[in-house]
Parts: C-alpha cells; structure tokens; sequence
C-alpha cells in the first residue's frame, strides 16, 4: 500500500471516532483505490463504499479484499475519474477520499474537480509532491473554491511508514491531508 493511503485511512478513522465510532450510514468514493487500504479501512468503519480504480491489478486486489469480506459493504468499479461524467454516474456520496492521485498535473486537476462536484466532504491524502498540490488547489480556485485550505500535517509517522519507499525528496513529514467539505 502506499503511505499517503496510511494518512488517509487514519483520517477516516479520526472521522468515525468524531461520528462516535462508525461511518453507518455514509457512502464513500474513493478515485484511485489503488489497493484498497482507505476503501477497506472505510468498509471496516461500516460505510458503504465504492472502491475504484483504472488499473487492472488493482482492481483484482480490491475486488479480492471485497469478497474477502462482503458483509463489509464495498463495491467496486473501474473509474476514469478524468472524465466527470464517469464519477458523476456513481451518485451522490457524503465522503470522497483519494490518496496519492495528486502524482501528475491533469490526475491532481481531476482530482481537484471531483472533489468540487461531489459537494460532500473530501479528504486528499498526499506524500508531498509540490507540483500536484498546487495543480489540486490552483484548479479548486479556478472553480470558484477561493478558499480552497490547504494541506495539513498528518499524524502518520516514520515507524508507520517504515516499509514504504516514499520517494525522492519525500519524508513521512511531508504526507499532508486535505480535509474540507464541498460547497452546497
């Protein structure tokens, strides 16, 4: 798994604990599942999840861990979040997460504009690439999200992270998450 999916399956576990423990009763995109930690971690939690990904491995390992446990409530389906209309045709959802998607200027772009139309709370988890963030928040503010936040701190540290070759330039402090609900 990748650390940035760490930081963002312990963001929605600080959400089910400010929810009392649980996600019951929310529904949950993630873009770029990848292999499925935050998905799986959300499911865990007891929300109804969707999983996707364009990558056919990763779909394979999302859909092993889905039938794994499939008292859990996660779906999954192949997802080109690039194209509006694809994550448009999923629903309505009260949490989209994606970690790690922020790796090229027209993915974090993408990023960016599912997290405006979703119109729910987003939480974007990052190892630190600068470029991509500001591709994320410069396309949130040419959507009209002027004060789109920025990314804070995780609580994730080295020893989580251990395992996990994060790449040039990139250290367990620079991991940040964007938490913010959407516009509407």
């Amino acid at each position: 798994c990748w650390p940035a999916a760490v930081a963002a399956a312990n963001a929605l576990a600080d959400l089910a604990c400010s929810r009392g423990g649980s996600l019951a009763g929310l529904r949950v995109l993630e873009l770029g599942a990848g292999t499925g930690l935050a998905s799986a971690t959300a499911a865990a939690l007891g929300a109804d999840v969707v999983a996707t990904d364009v990558a056919d491995v990763s779909l394979d390992l999302l859909r092993r861990a889905a039938d794994a446990a499939p008292a859990r409530g996660m779906t999954v389906r192949r997802l080109d979040f690039t194209d509006r209309g694809q994550v448009a045709a999923l629903g309505a959802f009260d949490v989209l997460v994606a970690s790690d998607t922020l790796y090229e200027e027209a993915i974090a772009r993408a990023t960016a504009r599912a997290a405006h139309d979703c119109a729910c709370q987003c939480v974007v988890a990052d190892p630190g690439r600068p470029d991509g963030r500001w591709a994320f928040l410069d396309e949130l503010r040419a959507l009209g999200r002027a004060e789109s936040g920025a990314f804070a701190p995780t609580r994730v540290d080295a020893a989580e992270l251990g395992a996990f070759q994060l790449g040039a330039g990139l250290a367990a402090a620079t991991i940040g998450i964007w938490d913010e609900t959407g516009p509407g």
